[in-house]
């Protein structure tokens, strides 16, 4: 009865394996972990408005090649771009010259930097020195 359990066990282990998300998905940031990444627990304090105002800022970014934008768009360098550490002094830059191919994208967390999120066009800003570009929609 017992040989029977730990091969059961170990078959739902094995078969768990194989049905669940991949690393590099299960390991994707949410909107409210780069918001408490940057915010730390001054997010607990913020007012439903504030926090849809951040949600919205991060949902109108996206990483995008360089192929893909206008060609008169205007790029600037993510490394100009000061880091938004008022909350969070243990913010720091991302050195993309030394970040591994397997470096995911998705959990870039732009609301680390002060962007002007104002803005009434679209911004760009070159991620590292490869053809990765931040794109900002406008609002």
């Amino acid at each position: 009865m017992k040989i029977k359990r730990i091969i059961l066990v170990a078959f739902w282990v094995v078969i768990g394996g194989f049905l669940s998300p991949t690393s590099a998905q299960s390991s994707r940031l949410t909107n409210q972990e780069k918001i408490k990444e940057v915010y730390g627990n001054f997010a607990q304090q913020m007012s439903p408005e504030q926090l849809h105002w951040v949600e919205s800022c991060l949902n109108r970014c996206q990483i995008i090649k360089q192929s893909d934008i206008e060609p008169e768009a205007i790029i600037q360098n993510l490394e100009d771009v000061p880091m938004l550490d008022k909350y969070n002094l243990a913010l720091t830059k991302i050195d993309f010259a030394t970040v591994s191919s397997d470096f995911i994208y998705s959990n870039f967390n732009p609301i680390r930097y002060a962007f002007d999120f104002f803005q009434n066009k679209n911004q760009y800003f070159r991620i590292g020195t490869g053809d990765n570009i931040l794109k900002i929609s406008k609002r």
